[in-house]
């Protein structure tokens, strides 16, 4: 199965998440913020990212200066 990183500010919904995916086989980390997922995927490599899309004055993620979705994308690993 996958290893997957789950990224969201919401904690509940963080640990619904990271709880149905793993009953379903896979290997979940979580994060609660851009800074914490960049620092998990510099550790780990993984096979998929969940993240909400932040946008407007919910923009979670401008803690990691609007490079998260793009250094996840770097940091993952990639399968064919």
């Amino acid at each position: 199965m996958a290893k997957i990183l789950v990224v969201d500010d919401d904690d509940s919904l963080r640990r619904v998440l990271e709880y149905n995916m793993a009953e379903e086989g896979h290997e979940v980390a979580t994060a609660a913020s851009g800074e914490e997922a960049l620092q998990a995927l510099e550790r780990t490599g993984f096979d998929a990212v969940v993240t909400e899309r932040a946008t407007g004055a919910r923009a979670e993620f401008r803690d990691a200066d609007g490079i998260f979705a793009a250094a996840a994308l770097a940091l993952c690993r990639c399968h064919d």
